[in-house]
């Protein structure tokens, strides 16, 4: 019982008489000697600490911008989805990509004419994807159409060669189409007007940058066709004629009429 007795004693001179009093359990201040700050407040306590929310510590709702030293953040309003990323001078928010796949461009349409996509055209990927989406016509039942680039120029010679099969919920057989020697490529035909009955399509581009092998485009995409029907298109073509040309641009349009609207997104495969 001895031992028990000292234990209990140790504890009681730890509590009372040490460096906590009775006093801190009442909410009374905590004397400095005794480790404390001299002040019953937390407000009080940050004053004798040279302590100040928002520039020495973080406030609750703060973004970080008074802190010394500590860079603010951009602003999540709309920002769903996003992971938050530097250049190494400044923070931003970047879109997630599919695994494997670096965004290198994208181009919103609004009544355009074309989008070309341009950017980055070279030997840094072997495979270049383009992912369109939301894509409907100024016109009902217009064609989609694309032309490469290259040599510096949208080639507009009659050397392109496609093949694409079209399948709808009301055929019991799919449509073939087959061009030769004409100034474009046809992708999707029939495309509807309506927001909500857009277009949706993804190209596929390889070795682009080559100059040693004939470049062809393919294709696969879902979209309303113009009376409604819902359709499924794969396709693929490209220039004919012995052209090997390096492959710097794609340029996106309608036969007739403008893209009224639709959202492009050039990606690299990863090697």
């Amino acid at each position: 019982m001895s031992k028990a007795r000292d234990i209990v004693e140790t504890l009681r001179t730890v509590l009372v008489d040490g460096d906590v009093t009775n006093a801190n359990f009442t909410g009374a201040d905590l004397e400095i000697s005794k480790g404390g700050t001299g002040a019953s407040s937390t407000g009080a306590a940050r004053t004798a600490l040279g302590v100040a929310i928002g520039t020495d510590v973080l406030a609750p709702d703060g973004d970080g911008s008074g802190l010394t030293g500590v860079d603010s953040l951009p602003s999540q309003t709309s920002q769903s989805g996003k992971f938050l990323t530097t250049n190494g001078s400044a923070a931003s928010w970047g879109t997630v990509a599919p695994a494997g796949l670096v965004l290198l461009s994208t181009v919103t349409a609004s009544s355009s004419s074309t989008v070309d996509m341009e950017t980055t055209f070279d030997s840094t990927y072997d495979e270049y994807i383009v992912m369109i989406t939301k894509v409907t016509g100024s016109n009902l039942g217009r064609n989609f159409m694309l032309r490469t680039k290259q040599g510096g120029a949208y080639n507009t010679s009659a050397n392109y060669k496609t093949h694409y099969v079209l399948a709808t919920n009301t055929q019991t057989t799919q449509s073939t189409n087959n061009y030769t020697n004409i100034d474009s490529i046809e992708a999707a035909s029939n495309i509807h007007n309506t927001v909500g009955r857009e277009l949706n399509i993804q190209f596929n581009i390889s070795n682009p940058a080559s100059t040693n092998n004939i470049k062809m485009v393919r294709w696969s995409g879902m979209y309303y066709h113009e009376n409604s029907r819902m359709g499924h298109v794969n396709g693929a073509g490209g220039l004919d004629g012995g052209i090997t040309s390096a492959i710097t641009g794609l340029r996106f349009y309608m036969d007739s009429g403008n893209i009224a609207t639709g959202i492009f997104r050039l990606y690299g495969v990863s090697k």
